[in-house]
């Protein structure tokens, strides 16, 4: 920092974290190396506050699919977009729309979830798993948290293994 109004809170639990988001008018994620998928997007998303990233790795991409943020290459960009959605408040809130939104959509816990048990149904379909298939049906479950969950912790038929017997030399 340096500054008053800069302050470094080090770790934050997660209810501590939403409170800042849903405080905060961006994101800013300055990143000057590549990243893969930034954890702290899907988090400002999730609460609805758009990003203000350098052009940089994923961030132009993560943008242009959610509708929401501003990419900046240097100093006076970066002013541009900070001034931008401090003082554009419809701007802002339709950003905040789109990240939401997006969130939802895209890379929700649901979303992901049902992606992930498709990949698994369609892969032991085409293996001859049947009974791994069987677990996963094409209609998403109304809540795969909760089936990742029951198979996490043992509570499905799968996790259980009774559904059928073993297939020896066969797997995912």
């Amino acid at each position: 920092g340096g500054q008053a109004s800069i302050r470094f809170l080090g770790y934050q639990t997660p209810e501590r974290l939403r409170t800042l988001y849903r405080g905060a008018r961006a994101l800013i994620t300055p990143s000057i190396s590549y990243e893969v998928f930034p954890l702290v997007v899907l988090e400002a998303f999730q609460q609805g506050i758009p990003i203000i990233a350098r052009r940089l790795g994923p961030y132009p991409e993560l943008v242009k699919a959610s509708g929401d943020g501003l990419l900046f290459a240097d100093r006076a960009a970066l002013e541009a977009a900070i001034r931008s959605l401090t003082s554009d408040a419809a701007r802002r809130d339709a950003m905040a729309d789109a990240a939401h939104r997006a969130f939802r959509t895209k890379w929700s816990e649901t979303v992901a979830l049902t992606t992930y048990f498709d990949l698994i149904r369609s892969v032991a379909a085409r293996r001859g798993l049947h009974a791994v298939a069987d677990a996963f049906p094409p209609t998403s479950p109304p809540d795969p948290a909760s089936r990742a969950q029951s198979l996490l912790y043992g509570t499905s038929d799968l996790a259980r293994n009774t559904t059928g017997p073993d297939v020896p030399g066969k797997h995912l």
